[in-house]
Protein backbone atom coordinates (compact mmCIF):
# COMPACT_ATOMS: atom_id res chain seq x y z
CA UNK A 1 0.00 0.00 0.00
CA UNK A 2 3.21 2.50 0.73
CA UNK A 3 4.39 2.28 -2.56
CA UNK A 4 0.97 3.35 -3.96
CA UNK A 5 1.37 6.51 -3.06
CA UNK A 6 2.73 9.43 -5.13
CA UNK A 7 6.22 10.51 -3.90
CA UNK A 8 7.36 6.81 -2.05
CA UNK A 9 10.06 5.23 -4.63
CA UNK A 10 10.69 2.28 -2.60
CA UNK A 11 10.97 0.66 0.63
CA UNK A 12 14.12 1.13 2.41
CA UNK A 13 16.20 -1.16 4.20
CA UNK A 14 16.08 -0.73 7.84
CA UNK A 15 19.98 -0.67 8.90
CA UNK A 16 22.88 -2.15 8.54
CA UNK A 17 22.38 -5.53 9.61
CA UNK A 18 19.30 -5.50 7.87
CA UNK A 19 21.76 -4.76 4.69
CA UNK A 20 23.87 -7.94 6.17
CA UNK A 21 21.13 -10.35 6.21
CA UNK A 22 19.63 -9.82 2.99
CA UNK A 23 22.86 -10.65 1.51
CA UNK A 24 23.67 -13.79 3.41
CA UNK A 25 19.70 -15.17 2.96
CA UNK A 26 18.87 -12.75 -0.11
CA UNK A 27 15.54 -11.86 1.40
CA UNK A 28 13.56 -8.72 0.42
CA UNK A 29 10.00 -10.03 1.81
CA UNK A 30 10.17 -7.95 4.83
CA UNK A 31 12.33 -5.34 3.81
CA UNK A 32 11.36 -1.67 4.95
CA UNK A 33 8.93 -2.69 7.72
CA UNK A 34 9.66 -3.58 11.33
CA UNK A 35 6.68 -4.68 12.94
CA UNK A 36 6.47 -5.12 16.96
CA UNK A 37 3.78 -7.27 18.29
CA UNK A 38 2.42 -7.02 22.05
CA UNK A 39 1.10 -10.73 23.62
CA UNK A 40 -2.20 -9.27 23.44
CA UNK A 41 -2.58 -8.88 19.98
CA UNK A 42 -1.97 -5.02 19.80
CA UNK A 43 1.45 -4.20 17.44
CA UNK A 44 3.01 -1.18 16.18
CA UNK A 45 4.30 -0.35 12.57
CA UNK A 46 7.91 0.96 11.21
CA UNK A 47 8.12 1.71 7.52
CA UNK A 48 11.37 3.00 6.14
CA UNK A 49 10.95 4.44 2.30
CA UNK A 50 12.95 6.42 -0.31
CA UNK A 51 10.85 9.17 -1.06
CA UNK A 52 10.83 10.81 -4.80
CA UNK A 53 13.18 14.36 -4.68
CA UNK A 54 10.80 17.20 -4.20
CA UNK A 55 7.82 15.25 -2.07
CA UNK A 56 6.70 16.88 1.11
CA UNK A 57 7.57 14.16 3.30
CA UNK A 58 4.85 15.47 6.06
CA UNK A 59 2.14 15.08 3.02
CA UNK A 60 3.45 11.80 1.72
CA UNK A 61 3.61 10.05 5.57
CA UNK A 62 0.36 11.26 5.84
CA UNK A 63 -0.90 9.56 2.89
CA UNK A 64 1.33 6.48 3.44
CA UNK A 65 -0.04 6.09 7.23
CA UNK A 66 -3.76 6.39 5.83
CA UNK A 67 -3.14 3.88 2.89
CA UNK A 68 -1.22 1.07 5.25
CA UNK A 69 -3.73 1.45 7.92
CA UNK A 70 -6.84 1.03 5.38
CA UNK A 71 -5.15 -1.86 3.55
CA UNK A 72 -4.32 -2.99 7.30
CA UNK A 73 -8.33 -3.00 7.83
CA UNK A 74 -9.27 -4.72 4.94
CA UNK A 75 -6.68 -7.47 5.42
CA UNK A 76 -7.01 -8.32 9.20
CA UNK A 77 -9.37 -5.81 10.79
CA UNK A 78 -7.53 -4.10 12.98
CA UNK A 79 -5.53 -0.93 12.83
CA UNK A 80 -1.71 -0.75 14.59
CA UNK A 81 -1.84 1.03 17.95
CA UNK A 82 1.58 3.30 16.28
CA UNK A 83 2.95 3.91 12.93
CA UNK A 84 5.95 5.48 12.01
CA UNK A 85 7.17 6.52 8.55
CA UNK A 86 10.55 6.86 8.24
CA UNK A 87 12.25 8.27 5.14
CA UNK A 88 15.88 7.22 4.47
CA UNK A 89 16.54 8.47 1.63
CA UNK A 90 15.56 10.56 -1.29
CA UNK A 91 15.72 9.68 -5.19
CA UNK A 92 15.37 11.24 -8.05
CA UNK A 93 11.77 11.23 -9.38
CA UNK A 94 10.02 10.09 -12.44
CA UNK A 95 8.70 13.18 -13.04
Amino acid sequence: AALTVPGVSAMSQRGVGDNLSQLVRHEAAGRGVRVSAAADGHYSLELFLVAEYGARLGRVGRQVAEQVNSALKDAVGLFPDSMVVHFNEVRPGDR
